[in-house]
């Protein structure tokens, strides 16, 4: 990662197996906007990728940022889960879904499609998933984007209700500028535990963009979409 450019960077924790879990900062404004990749580690890499490629893009074009605003990268949620390879690194070392692991309709034990995953023993029980709750708690974050795979929409965030007006309007600001497809809502199979539900409950408008599959990193899709909801959240 001595490759990437970056104008600060903060280490928000460590993994059940000490791996930093490392933010990039760019652009000194009050207002932040979050973008968050591998929270399922090496089943959707992906993400990490595209989050990294965002690092890279920023770094060389800081110019973009608007003085209101900070873009922090989180590129990695599950750097253990990343470096495990295959379907079983969507998990932490604990074996726990990250992303089953937040205070918004918390469950020991969720789904993942058609299978029981494990939400860990109390929400918040894992380390990654304190890593983001901490730094959230610490900054004004005025919008997040969080990936995934693999779908190629966008869905807004709510928890325990009707996605806000701010979190409607993100996903359809970013889809239309990326040409993804947006949804109202997710409702494949119940979701507990999810960070960008959880981020909704703790007021940020939250967007989860989950990518076409698992392999590309789209970025002509997801730059555009960035700039479009940067520039809809900057004053």
């Amino acid at each position: 990662e001595s490759t990437l450019t970056y104008e600060s960077q903060t280490v928000l924790g460590s993994s059940v197996n000490g791996a930093a879990i490392t933010a990039y900062h760019f652009g000194n404004g009050s207002n932040e906007m979050v973008l968050i990749g591998g929270t399922h580690g090496s089943y959707s890499a992906n993400t990490s990728a595209l989050a990294k490629e965002f690092i890279s893009y920023l770094g060389a074009n800081e110019s973009i940022v608007p003085a209101d605003m900070r873009v922090t990268v989180i590129p990695t949620v599950n750097p253990d889960g990343l470096a495990a390879g295959g379907t079983t690194g969507r998990f932490n070392a604990n074996n726990v879904d990250i992303n089953r692991n937040f205070d918004c309709d918390w469950a020991a034990t969720s789904m993942w499609r058609d299978q029981q995953v494990s939400g860990g023993s109390a929400a918040f029980s894992e380390p990654e998933a304190k890593a983001i709750r901490d730094y959230v708690s610490e900054i004004n974050a005025v919008g997040a984007i969080v990936w995934f795979a693999a779908e190629g929409k966008v869905y807004p965030s709510a928890c325990e209700g009707t996605p806000s007006n701010a979190s409607v309007e993100l996903a359809a600001t970013f889809a239309n500028a990326a040409g993804y497809g947006v949804e109202a809502e997710f409702d494949a199979y119940t979701i507990n535990g999810d960070m960008v539900n959880w981020l909704a409950k703790e007021g940020v408008p939250a967007i989860s963009v989950l990518l076409t599959d698992r392999n590309g990193i789209e970025w002509n899709k997801n730059e555009a979409g960035f700039k479009a909801a940067l520039s809809s959240l900057s004053n």
